[in-house]
Parts: C-alpha cells; sequence; structure tokens
C-alpha cells in the first residue's frame, strides 16, 4: 500500500491494488483501494481504475522522477478519469519533488477538503516525495505487477 501525507499535513491518502475486478476472466482490470482521511473524515472507495498496463506506466513514471529526471508527460492519466498524477516541481537542494494526486469521479470523496483556498471542492492534493518515499512507492508497484501480472 502507497501511504502518503499532503504537505499541509492535513491529508492522508492511501493507494492499494486490492484484486482483479474479475478475478476469473481474462480482463486486466484492477481494484484500486482508496482511502482518505481528512481531519476527523474518512472516505474508502473500492473501484476498478486502473488496468496492469497502467501500473508498469506508474512504475516507469515514479521511477523517472526518482532518478530525478522528468518523466514522459508531466501529466500521467488513465482510461478510468478517476485518477490523475502531475509533476510539479523540483527542489534540486533537498532533493525533493512535488507532484499532485486528483481524485476524480467515482474516486473523489463525498465531503470537502477544509481549505479556505479552495473554491470549487477540487481534490488535488500535493505532496513532497523525498528518496525514501519514492523507494516505498516503486517497492509497492513492484509488489502489485508482481501479484496481478497481464493476463
Amino acid at each position: 500500500m502507497i501511504a502518503l501525507q499532503n504537505v499541509e499535513n492535513t491529508v492522508n491518502l492511501q493507494l492499494d491494488i486490492v484484486d482483479y475486478e474479475f478475478p476469473n476472466g481474462s480482463d486486466n482490470w484492477c481494484l484500486l483501494k482508496v482511502i482518505v482521511q481528512h481531519h476527523n473524515k474518512i472516505f474508502e472507495k473500492i473501484d476498478p481504475a486502473l488496468e496492469v498496463s497502467d501500473l508498469y506506466i506508474m512504475y516507469r513514471w515514479f521511477n523517472a522522477l526518482a532518478q530525478g529526471c522528468l518523466p514522459s508527460h508531466s501529466v500521467l492519466y488513465f482510461t478510468e478519469p478517476c485518477l490523475e498524477l502531475s509533476f510539479i516541481s523540483y527542489n534540486n537542494e533537498d532533493e525533493i519533488v512535488r507532484i499532485s494526486i486528483t481524485l476524480n469521479c467515482e474516486l473523489k470523496p463525498d465531503f470537502a477538503l477544509d481549505d479556505p483556498y479552495n473554491l470549487i471542492e477540487d481534490w488535488t492534493l500535493y505532496f513532497d516525495l523525498s528518496k525514501n518515499v519514492f523507494a516505498s512507492i516503486l517497492k509497492n508497484i513492484e509488489q502489485w505487477i508482481q501479484d496481478y501480472p497481464l493476463r
């Protein structure tokens, strides 16, 4: 499971692949479990938001950023528009990469962010990622790819 805390330290986000959408089928849709905790509010949802091939794309995207390189696309979005990842900036001095993760559609929490600047109830969260965080993210995605191979 990937666990992240936003830059304001007000939101905990967890992402995990928990199974194929149809375990006995031949399709490659994965069930993405999302847990968002914001103050005393919790949102939890499981949705077939990613295909197995998306896991490989995510791995390459995070791996490029972990190595201090720009990924092939600054914004990473998928067939299902529920999840979007964006490269925001790189702080060379601290070796910190800032990304955003946007939750939309089925994965958008059913409560608003407690943010005075959030005027449109957008669920875009910002995260600062260090080398240790990248190592954890990449390890988790590798495990997902191993547990849920292309069929």
